[in-house]
């Protein structure tokens, strides 16, 4: 089987590192790595985003001309959310953040496996103007206690099956799924 683009950009990360030259400074003579920048392109060409645009704006700026084709199909259940629902969903999402005190400029982190709840809530916090810190689900607690730490989140949002990592952090916790559940961990 041949290597996907994925393992060949893991390889040269793994080449490049080895490969990485030092330099000894006179005042300490220890040795540290110089700063190399890789960046990975894509073989498509660029995305235009116009800069006057907020990133909600440009993805549901279609919705209106097609709000019965899919956005988003979840691939492991099937289900297809329309660019109608999206639009729909991701405001009700906005409103429900602002209602639950999240302001403009509030960071929250969204602590969910990718999927439909993902795109609805990062989408409603990007319309509420609110800053989103997203947090793998496979990070230990202390992960998920230095990031939200680090990014200042006050918010959460979750399924209850992580919400058990949180537990000692002074957030609040939000599950898409229950709209009912909101508690703050201490």
């Amino acid at each position: 089987m041949a290597p996907s683009r994925v393992e060949d950009a893991i390889i040269q990360v793994e080449d490049s590192i080895t490969q990485i030259p030092t330099r000894t400074t006179k005042a300490s003579l220890v040795t540290q790595p110089e700063v190399q920048e890789h960046i990975f392109r894509s073989k498509l060409p660029d995305i235009d985003i116009p800069d006057h645009m907020t990133l909600p704006d440009y993805c549901m700026e279609k919705s209106l001309q097609w709000p019965d084709k899919a956005a988003i199909v979840d691939g492991n259940t099937g289900k297809v959310v329309t660019y109608g629902e999206l639009n729909v969903i991701s405001r009700r999402v906005a409103a429900g953040l602002a209602k639950l005190g999240l302001e403009k400029g509030g960071v929250v982190a969204v602590l969910l496996p990718n999927g439909v709840e993902f795109v609805t809530v990062f989408l409603g916090a990007a319309i509420r103007g609110a800053i989103v810190t997203t947090a793998n689900p496979f990070y230990t607690s202390a992960e998920l206690e230095k990031q939200i730490r680090v990014a200042e989140a006050t918010m959460v949002v979750t399924q209850s099956s992580y919400v058990e990592k949180l537990n000692g952090l002074n957030v609040q916790v939000q599950n898409p799924s229950h709209h009912s559940l909101s508690k703050t961990i201490m």
